[in-house]
């Protein structure tokens, strides 16, 4: 009987400073195991949340991770450096976690009327979206159009 209380004894020490190495090593975030020590870190094999992400960036300042950003209901790498938006009034707060992002493509957004806020948010950002007048399509941001094209009917019909 003394030999296992002894074992049992010997057993709990080891669990319990296997426990307490996995706390000092590791941070547990939603169940899962980031080492404390991780200068990088690629999560793109996982769909993890933004507010699980930034447990992580939390608690690993100086740690670049690399993960699959949740946008208009797809997951983008966060080192995308172009985007496709879907419309203009979704995620866009979400833009802020693709540090390399260089292009937005908003080309196929029907209501562009979120584009200012759009370029208020990321000046960086080059956004590619298009406008339609009489049947001509016009990059959203051309300072001038011709318009001569139109007849006097149809700019009375405008009217």
């Amino acid at each position: 009987m003394k030999k296992i209380l002894a074992l049992l004894l010997v057993i709990m020490l080891l669990l319990s400073a296997g426990i307490v190495w996995v706390l000092m090593s590791f941070h547990i975030i939603d169940g899962q195991l980031y080492p404390k020590n991780a200068d990088f870190l690629n999560l793109q094999n996982k769909n993890i949340s933004i507010s699980h992400y930034e447990s992580l960036a939390q608690r690993l300042p100086g740690c670049e991770i690399l993960w699959n950003v949740p946008f208009q209901g797809e997951y983008y790498s966060s080192a995308a450096e172009e985007l496709v938006m879907k419309d203009l009034e979704t995620d866009l707060d979400h833009l802020a976690y693709f540090p390399n992002l260089k292009t937005l493509d908003a080309r196929n957004c029907a209501d562009l009327s979120g584009l200012s806020v759009l370029r208020q948010l990321h000046p960086e950002v080059a956004v590619l979206a298009e406008i339609s007048v009489n049947g001509k399509t016009y990059a959203w941001d051309e300072e001038q159009i011709e318009l001569s094209a139109i007849t006097a009917e149809e700019k009375f019909r405008r009217r």
